[in-house]
């Protein structure tokens, strides 16, 4: 897939993405004389493509038709069903599928790789290319591509024909990506039906610091589901304002990359549960040094279901953060409870819990405040010490 942009006498034109179709033997051009079996499944594919809303820019035949999707913005595409999100610029994904011929097994995604975009002008004067659209590469362009992609390991080993087995997806993104698109998430994908996502964009992203020689950067996402009613991220209906931060991902950037690693991704495929707003930090303090990752549920009792890290040996190591609420329940004088979310306050140690008594209004705790000193021992948040004013009466946060 290639991009352009201005006029002919002044058009720069940059390379988006590449589907390597990889089969055991050499494939004849005449679909092994198929043709009108070709000709019937494509048709299949665009009807499929369509009803899904999604476009279908072609695939690989075989003994069947695999599929190649695309979003009609040109910003997704589905090989064999994974989801993969496209460079807008600069950048260009390579994924790899073995065994489109189905003679050594059934067809698999065995990666994907990013090189650049920018390809030498000859490639441009003698290879076919189209504004935002796929097309196939002409045999005398090809090896213009096939060094450009030959400067990547992986690449260069599956255009060899060796083994490139199937492994952890790769999760490195150019920073362009993740500072301007939406990832490839887990648990939440695009489409039609209810559970899934219509429209998702980047809310937030920023720098959180630097730790051991790398950098660190967040991301949050509006996330809108197939609501039945209208509203698209960026816009000014209600539904955008309240799904504008139902997504969190952690990335890592070593010295001198220009790519990042992805850490942490946190979307729930029951996308209204949980909101990112608050933004992460990296804290340090007398205990270490802390990755916040704060999440609340969302609704009137502001749950804090956040996560805590603290850097041990190279790695972020989990906090236990529950552990210490229990000890509170023990704690609190009898005839009081806790109906809201607790935050502490990692910077200071310390934390505060508004007591409700039996009869309160959910807005309106009347039973005091707890004040709480903590301490991390063994990657556990404790108490370390807790004073109850029982004569005073907050204001909840709801």
């Amino acid at each position: 897939m290639t991009a352009s942009e201005g006029p002919d006498s002044q058009r720069q034109s940059w390379l988006r993405a590449i589907i390597l179709w990889r089969a055991s033997k050499p494939f004849p051009r005449d679909f092994g004389g198929n043709a009108a079996a070709f000709g019937t499944a494509l048709r299949r594919a665009r009807v499929a493509s369509e009803q899904a809303g999604r476009i279908s820019v072609g695939g690989f035949f075989a003994k069947k038709f695999f599929t190649l999707e695309s979003s009609p913005d040109y910003r997704r595409v589905w090989v064999l069903g994974q989801e993969f999100a496209i460079p807008l610029r600069d950048s260009a994904i390579v994924v790899m599928v073995d065994r489109v011929d189905e003679l050594e097994g059934p067809p698999v995604v065995v990666g994907h790789e990013y090189i650049s975009g920018r390809l030498p002008d000859l490639y441009w004067a003698t290879g076919r290319t189209s504004r935002d659209s796929f097309s196939v590469v002409l045999a005398n362009s090809y090896r213009l591509l096939e060094s450009a992609m030959s400067v990547n390991p992986k690449l260069r080993a599956f255009l060899a024909g060796q083994n490139v087995s199937p492994a952890v997806p790769n999760r490195q993104f150019p920073m362009m990506v993740i500072q301007n698109q939406c990832i490839d998430f887990q648990e939440v994908k695009r489409g039609k039906e209810s559970w899934e996502m219509r429209d998702c964009k980047v809310s937030h992203f920023g720098a959180l610091g630097n730790v051991g020689g790398k950098s660190f950067y967040y991301a949050t996402y509006c996330i809108i589901p197939n609501y039945p009613e209208k509203g698209m991220c960026g816009d000014t209906s209600f539904i955008a304002r309240m799904d504008e931060a139902r997504g969190l991902a952690i990335f890592e950037r070593g010295a001198g990359r220009n790519d990042a690693q992805l850490l942490f991704e946190r979307v729930n495929g029951d996308i209204g549960l949980y909101r990112y707003t608050d933004k992460p930090e990296i804290i340090r303090n007398r205990f270490g040094t802390i990755l916040y990752l704060p999440i609340a549920v969302d609704g009137t009792g502001n749950y804090n279901e956040s996560e805590y890290y603290i850097r041990e040996a190279g790695k972020w190591e989990r906090i236990d953060s529950d552990a210490w609420l229990v000890d509170l329940s023990n704690r609190i004088p009898r005839g009081f409870e806790v109906w809201k979310g607790i935050w502490p306050d990692l910077h200071t140690m310390q934390a505060k819990a508004m007591l409700y008594r039996s009869g309160d209004a959910n807005c309106c705790p009347t039973g005091g405040v707890a004040s709480i000193k903590l301490s991390i021992r063994s990657k556990k948040l404790v108490i370390e010490s807790m004073a109850v004013d029982t004569t005073s009466s907050p204001v909840s946060k709801a």
